[in-house]
């Protein structure tokens, strides 16, 4: 079987809903594909608990394929029109003889319940990581809130699985494995009005696990980080749901925006242009890196072309014009979290620019500013027929140093 072949064909539009639509750039539509998603990484997601399983939805609604676990079958019900049955996994509570106890579901919040569960039904995760999605996969993605018991519980089990998994298929006859880690995740804080010691406990304690197990040790690639207190508060949040059309609430929100942003990720080198664009093996840089993951843009800046064309015309070279573009970009309102943007460890930059009279030195001057600013990129350009302004695309791993998250005045990482 063919890689995604029982799913719509992936990179699709066709079943997205309103709100992925409205977070992808305007430019980003299917008219605008070269061709078939084949050529790109191929990318799985695992939804562990409620909230992976709602991030993993998101993702199957796209066309990748997405699978997701659960210890309570309640959660799982809602994902049937989207998710076939074969790829929503029940795990039971099962009493000492291996016999499932289905009267009992859900793990009330306990991580060390959760865990103890994915050991006990360990046969069905061997089975997940062989089917051919997963298997055959360049990058796979485990989702899971940090607050719960059953994402939270079963995450380091089903990590460390991935991990001998990954580490055997892609070494090679001397024994070599390759720097660039083929697992991701993407997590989840709990809000304040997610009250409980249990979510302040779990999500501190799995937060240390990622840390200090997976990504100090370089044992994982990126970390997609949500903080459903942090997206609750930016202005993006805030204007979207303003919007009395936009009836959903702040974390659905983030779910969508986290799996659009790396849908444009995936595929922004499958858009039509003409120029140098970012080739699979820049993007496996960003996505096999340990860090946070930042995905940031300006979108169709007019103003820019038109300061630098003042600019030039007054015998001034541009630079402080381009340097300015630079900035904004990096400066741009995290959404989802709020990772410090210092110590940045790898970076992709795409930069979109008009198809003809555009001042095409302005976006060298541009690329030189972006690296003088964040040193390490795979620049990108490309030129596209639709773009009246500049567009651009900045995706980065953090490292840990400044990384500071807080759950109401606890500080997690200092």
């Amino acid at each position: 079987m063919k890689y995604g072949e029982k799913f719509i064909e992936p990179i699709s539009l066709k079943r997205a809903t309103k709100t992925q639509l409205n977070v992808l750039p305007s430019f980003f539509n299917s008219n605008y594909f070269k061709g078939a998603f084949d050529n790109a990484l191929k990318v799985a997601f695992i939804g562990l608990g409620q909230m992976g399983g709602r991030v993993a939805r998101e993702a199957a609604i796209l066309g990748f394929p997405a699978f997701i676990v659960n210890t309570a079958l309640g959660d799982m019900s809602e994902h049937k029109d989207i998710i076939p049955d074969e790829n929503r996994i029940f795990t039971p509570l099962r009493d000492k003889h291996g016999e499932a106890v289905t009267s009992i579901q859900g793990t009330g919040k306990d991580a060390a319940e959760g865990y103890r569960i994915a050991e006990a039904n360990e046969h069905m995760y061997d089975e997940l990581l062989e089917r051919d999605e997963i298997k055959h996969a360049d990058f796979v993605f485990v989702c899971a809130s940090l607050g719960g018991g059953t994402g939270n519980g079963a995450l380091p089990f089903i990590v460390s699985k991935l991990i001998d998994q990954k580490e055997s298929q892609f070494g090679d006859r001397m024994g070599y494995v390759s720097s660039l880690k083929k697992i991701g995740l993407i997590c989840s804080l709990p809000s304040k009005d997610e009250r409980g010691l249990a979510y302040r406990e779990n999500a501190i304690n799995g937060l240390d696990y990622i840390v200090n197990n997976l990504i100090l040790d370089k044992q994982i690639g990126t970390v997609y980080l949500i903080d459903n207190e942090h997206i609750k508060h930016t202005e993006f949040t805030k204007n979207y749901l303003n919007d009395i059309d936009n009836k959903i609430d702040s974390r659905t929100l983030a779910n969508a925006v986290a799996i659009s942003s790396l849908l444009e990720l995936l595929s922004i080198f499958l858009l039509e242009g003409r120029g140098d664009q970012i080739d699979t093996n820049e993007l496996h840089n960003i996505l096999g890196t340990s860090g946070f993951l930042n995905i940031k843009h300006v979108l169709n800046d007019e103003k820019v072309i038109k300061d630098y064309n003042s600019a030039i015309g007054q015998d001034y070279d541009g630079k402080e014009v381009a340097l300015d573009f630079a900035k904004k970009l990096i400066d741009t309102e995290n959404i989802l979290a709020d990772i410090d943007k210092k110590y940045i460890d790898n970076a992709l930059f795409q930069i979109l620019q008009p198809d003809s009279q555009y001042p095409t030195r302005l976006t060298e001057e541009i690329k030189d500013a972006m690296s003088s600013l964040i040193g390490q990129i795979h620049p990108g350009t490309f030129s596209m027929q639709s773009q009246r302004g500049v567009s651009a695309i900045l995706a980065y791993n953090t490292t840990i140093p400044p990384m500071k998250v807080r759950i109401d005045n606890r500080v997690m990482i200092k």
